[in-house]
């Protein structure tokens, strides 16, 4: 903009700071503060940023390794990381397990730290400790959102559906514009659909098309309020195949198959589930091309090396 002073001021200023630091060039210091916000902000930028972030954020706890943001940060990343490559075999050898029970170490009473520790061991099959992590969270912080999102997500995933549920309701009270939320009641009400279909099969048709329409409503606010939500229009593009509403189905998958700019993780989603309506709704006794296949495996193999486990199977 050839506002050189103006320039120039901030350059001496940056040199005054790195001076403070003995091992600092004349104007590049490694200050602990900055690794650990740029590690939060490349947290939020998404999965292609994970490892870079994760970076960070152990770059910030070799100076400061009982800072309590940065175990937090570190942690979160860690999670995503193990939930993206599958390849952890049980809790000892998880290092997010091991990293949420560094935070509670720091903070007894971080009630976020608890649920989040709850849901990684539920993965491992260590229910009781799991669940005894969610109703101290519960205890502690019974009005927190984020502590009631996923002691919810916790409920679902061991199918108590109505404590979700419940939690889900008292949650959207407090923001009733969470997209998060919404989903998680579509997904809720899934489950009570199959669950359903398997115990009343015919005779719970009307229930079942009470629930197929809620569940179809908690898709289309979380799609509302974040449109850009690719797990809330994939079960949306799911429940209008249910309804017979093929034509609109097909529509939202042929959005999605276009998408370029979204992760690794979404394009196998999105190609997976595109996969099980054309099987089982367009009545085709052929599966998908070798092509398909081949570009959903070359997808997966170039960024983490294996194909993961689809995430609505987790």
């Amino acid at each position: 903009m050839g506002l050189l002073t103006e320039a120039q001021s901030y350059l001496d200023k940056l040199e005054r700071i790195c001076k403070q630091f003995p091992d600092a060039s004349r104007c590049t210091a490694m200050i602990p503060a900055v690794s650990g916000e740029k590690g939060w902000l490349l947290l939020k930028s998404g999965v292609q940023s994970y490892n870079e972030a994760m970076y960070c954020f152990e770059m910030a706890q070799k100076k400061y390794p009982n800072n309590i943001d940065w175990n937090v940060g570190y942690a979160i990343v860690l999670s995503h990381l193990e939930g993206l490559s599958g390849a952890t075999e049980s809790a000892d050898s998880s290092q997010s397990v091991k990293q949420w029970r560094r935070v509670l170490e720091l903070d007894p009473n971080d009630a976020e730290a608890m649920v989040q520790l709850a849901l990684k061991l539920r993965v491992f099959e260590q229910y009781e400790d799991a669940n005894t992590l969610v109703q101290q969270a519960l205890a502690k912080s019974p009005g927190l959102p984020y502590v009631l999102r996923y002691a919810a997500k916790f409920y679902r995933k061991v199918r108590n559906i109505e404590k979700a549920l419940k939690l889900l309701d008292k949650a959207l009270k407090m923001t009733p514009k969470s997209a998060f939320l919404y989903h998680q009641k579509g997904m809720c009400y899934k489950n009570k659909i199959q669950t359903l279909k398997k115990s009343q099969g015919s005779k719970g048709s009307g229930k079942i098309d009470t629930l197929i329409n809620d569940r179809k409503e908690c898709f289309k606010k979380a799609l509302e309020l974040k449109p850009s939500f690719i797990l809330a229009e994939l079960g949306y593009a799911h429940i209008c195949s249910i309804n017979e509403e093929y034509r609109e189905a097909e529509d939202i998958y042929s959005k999605l198959l276009e998408l370029e700019n979204t992760c690794p993780e979404n394009k196998q989603e999105i190609r997976f589930q595109f996969m099980l309506f054309e099987q089982n709704y367009r009545h085709s006794n052929q599966m998908p091309s070798n092509i398909f296949w081949k570009d959903l495996k070359s997808n997966m193999t170039q960024t983490h090396g294996t194909i993961v486990t689809p995430i609505w199977r987790k």
